[in-house]
């Protein structure tokens, strides 16, 4: 072996050198689980070592689980936002949500993945009193109108009203008027609703189910807000997780209605 200044001759230039004379020799080989083989040398020490040195780049980080709530007024196309969303499909005709229904889906946000358990809520009146059910220990929710009605905007301000006074502390809320595919029939400005949710701090977009306009810009927004707040409040309740199993079983008596989203 040729040596050279007491190093070997075929090694790079270290990418490394410390004040104690240290000098790294990286990347050799890729080990398993992400660990970088680094040729570590001393001045005057001819023994040659070779040390496991970890790199943060080349692990893999852990996947986050976040949940995400779906709340607005029936008819509003909750449900065509989650399938648009999770399998990049819309239906024209499904069945009235009984309850809640459960989706996930890995998302990565800023090199991070994120795992996404969204529950996609019941919009009837006859089910409002179970919304608290499904959004306690959510870090965030999405408060969907219809753009092409103002009952339907004025039902996303009753939802807003009770997710501040009951909600969890820091929820991210995001307002989503959907169906601004269909601007012929609008009834609600879109400045209408940004201006509702610059009142209330919460982000806003328009949205579009059939045509996937903004639907994915939404749970991206939602991930960028909560890896990049201090409490990092994504993992999820573990005691909202036990209402699953029991929700997911009542979509079986759902009936079917149109879902013109």
């Amino acid at each position: 072996m040729t040596w050279k200044n007491g190093f070997p001759a075929i090694l790079p230039k270290p990418l490394l050198k410390v004040a104690n004379g240290t000098l790294f020799y990286g990347k050799v080989d890729q080990g398993e689980e992400g660990f970088i083989l680094a040729y570590v040398f001393r001045r005057k020490i001819s023994k040659l070592s070779v040390e496991m040195a970890k790199t943060q780049t080349n692990l893999k980080t852990p996947s986050k689980d976040i949940k995400i709530c779906l709340i607005g007024d029936k008819n509003v196309g909750k449900t065509c936002l989650a399938l648009r969303f999770v399998r990049d499909e819309f239906k024209s005709e499904l069945m009235s949500t009984i309850a809640a229904s459960f989706f996930t889906k890995m998302l990565t946000v800023d090199g991070h993945e994120v795992n996404l358990h969204i529950w996609d809520t019941a919009g009837e009146e006859r089910y409002h009193s179970m919304a608290p059910i499904y959004y306690r220990g959510a870090a965030a929710a999405i408060i969907v109108y219809d753009i092409t009605s103002k009952t339907s905007f004025l039902g996303a301000k009753r939802w807003m009203e009770e997710l501040q006074k009951h909600g969890p502390e820091n929820i991210v809320l995001v307002i989503a008027g959907n169906k601004n595919d269909l601007e012929d029939k609008r009834e609600v400005l879109e400045q209408t609703g940004r201006d509702f949710a610059n009142e209330t701090g919460a982000i806003f977009r328009e949205c579009s189910a059939l045509n996937a306009f903004n639907v994915t810009s939404i749970f991206e927004v939602i991930g960028q807000k909560l890896l990049s707040s201090k409490d990092h409040r994504v993992l999820i309740d573990d005691s909202s997780l036990k209402v699953a199993d029991r929700s997911q079983t009542n979509n079986g008596d759902s009936k079917k209605r149109q879902c013109p989203c």
